[in-house]
């Protein structure tokens, strides 16, 4: 526009000049003519210079604080009050967009540190920076031990409240200069720039203090603390890479928790005389670690085994028909190995906390007073205490606490719905309540499959989840058989089939009492009978 004007401002005097040459030549009808297009000219001229005017004063304002955000250089720009008031609104709510979209791009919303994309870009500028300056530079790697088990146990509201938790009780122990953003999960990366690693160890050795104090509250207000297991690497000018970095930093996380997590330690080439927070293991000697602790596990696996096998039917001893469909579903929906056979162990051990339920509320054929309901509604959560008095069958104590809920909310002890159930619970719920049904009762007749299988599809979406009813029905048309012999409960007790294959030691732990089995024991009263 500003050379439209220009142009008008050359040709108006011209306009002038011809009307009165055009005068002179052609009197008074040529000095009209003239005069008539030098006013058409000259208006033109006025409308023009007032539209600039309008645009320098009304729309170039937008446009300049629009271009300010659009590059960067200015996120928070204004507006000033002489703006056009409608491009002024538009502009505002596009720059609202662009801001949230920005925000999202570079703060995780869940944690409020950088998300992995702007922590890897943080990472590259500061290994260029440290290149080109010749300048120390380190890189922590962090992650929340156990996590798994705190989402399994208390549900995934929880523990986003303990990641937000851990992420801040990080950054609250940072210096201005370090960057900390979420990797993924419960994994974080810390980029510490102008810091050897001896220095990042300290820094790390402090992260680790700071987020064993953090306490979070789980819904039932027990108090919830977590810890982390970090890996430090780092280096000087032109040696850095930030893929390198990276992959040394995670080996070093990795170490950390092999040597038994809640510590720091460092990937680095060791000095016998420099003194290092901690030092990284071979993998030889990490494979045996892992070796040993398997072998703990195992030891542990077995000896509580044996343990229920002693207990009454109804009062915690395993059941066949149980562990026959726990596998099958658990392994029909996908689970991983691992995962399979922590729910074949939950299957066995779901109801190992009815040992400290009198036997005489165990055998009651009738009604349950509401003081021998609450007794009885405690065992998923004295279940629970016993696995987690052994770290190695932690893994497994979610799925035996929380193998009473229901998928409509009304379960115990949490009234957990829908997915905030670990899947495996939701297994070992369906395939608990079959054998329910189908055990034999006092003054009641054995169920068919057919009765029991039309109850467990009544239930579908209240009680049970629909996919899963869906696979039993499809896997279990004709029955459940009454003795797979690879998971029977006596196989299990010779072989240890259930658990891994592995041979179980029959000198066990003695069975708590001397309870003798009794097949006319009710069933488990949480099947029937009202949330408590």
């Amino acid at each position: 526009m500003g050379r439209f004007i220009w142009a008008l401002s050359v040709l108006a005097p011209i306009a002038v000049i011809l009307a009165v040459v055009s005068a002179t030549a052609y009197g008074t009808a040529g000095f009209v003519a003239a005069g008539v297009a030098s006013g058409m000219l000259l208006g033109a001229s006025v409308t023009v210079v007032a539209a600039w005017v309008y645009v320098r004063r009304r729309v170039d304002p937008v446009a300049d604080a629009a271009t300010a955000i659009a590059t960067g250089e200015d996120t928070d720009a204004a507006l000033p009050a002489r703006a056009d008031p409608r491009l002024g609104a538009a502009f505002t709510a596009l720059a609202g967009a662009l801001a949230d979209a920005r925000r999202d791009a570079t703060i995780d919303r869940l944690t409020g540190v950088e998300t992995r994309t702007a922590v890897m870009t943080t990472l590259a500028s500061e290994v260029e920076r440290a290149i080109r300056y010749d300048r120390q530079l380190s890189v922590a790697f962090v992650d929340v031990d156990h996590f798994k088990a705190v989402n399994d146990q208390h549900g995934h509201p929880v523990g986003d409240l303990v990641l937000r938790a851990v992420a801040q009780a990080i950054r609250s122990a940072l210096r201005t200069t370090d960057v900390i953003g979420r990797y993924g999960g419960e994994e974080f990366v810390v980029v510490l720039p102008e810091t050897a690693i001896d220095d990042a160890a300290t820094i790390s050795e402090k992260l680790r203090s700071a987020v064993e104090h953090v306490s979070v509250r789980a819904r039932d207000g027990s108090p919830i603390s977590v810890t982390i297991s970090v890996g430090i690497t780092g280096g000087r000018g032109r040696t850095l890479r930030p893929e390198v970095l990276l992959r040394g930093a995670d080996a070093a996380m990795y170490a950390a928790k092999a040597l038994g997590r809640n510590q720091v330690a460092v990937d680095a080439a060791l000095d016998e005389l420099a003194i290092v927070a901690a030092a990284p293991i071979s993998q030889a000697e990490a494979a045996r670690a892992r070796e040993i602790g398997a072998t703990a596990r195992r030891a542990a696996e077995d000896q509580l085994v044996e343990f229920v096998h002693g207990l009454p039917e109804g009062g915690g001893r395993p059941s066949d028909a149980v562990l026959t469909i726990a596998d099958a579903l658990a392994r029909a929906s996908g689970l991983a190995p691992a995962d399979v056979e922590k729910v074949r162990l939950a299957a066995i051990l779901r109801d190992v906390g009815k040992v400290t339920v009198p036997i005489e509320v165990l055998r009651r054929e009738g009604p349950l007073t509401g003081a021998e309901w609450q007794l009885l509604a405690q065992h998923p959560r004295i279940g629970q205490v016993i696995l987690e008095q052994s770290a190695a069958l932690r893994d497994v104590a979610p799925l035996v606490l929380y193998h009473h809920e229901r998928w409509s909310g009304h379960g115990y002890p949490y009234g957990l719905r829908g997915s905030e159930i670990p899947l495996g619970a939701r297994i070992v719920a369906l395939a608990d309540t079959y054998d329910a049904i189908v055990a034999p009762r006092a003054g009641h007749r054995r169920a068919s499959h057919e009765e029991a299988l039309a109850e467990i599809l009544r239930r579908s979406g209240s009680q049970f989840d629909p996919d899963l009813v869906t696979i039993f029905r499809e896997t279990f048309t004709t029955g459940v058989p009454p003795r797979a012999p690879e998971w029977s409960v006596d196989s299990l007790r010779r072989t240890g089939t259930a658990t891994g294959g592995r041979p179980v030691n029959d000198g066990g732990l003695e069975p708590g009492g001397t309870r003798e089995p009794d097949d006319t024991a009710p069933a488990d009263a949480a099947v029937d009978a009202p949330r408590p």
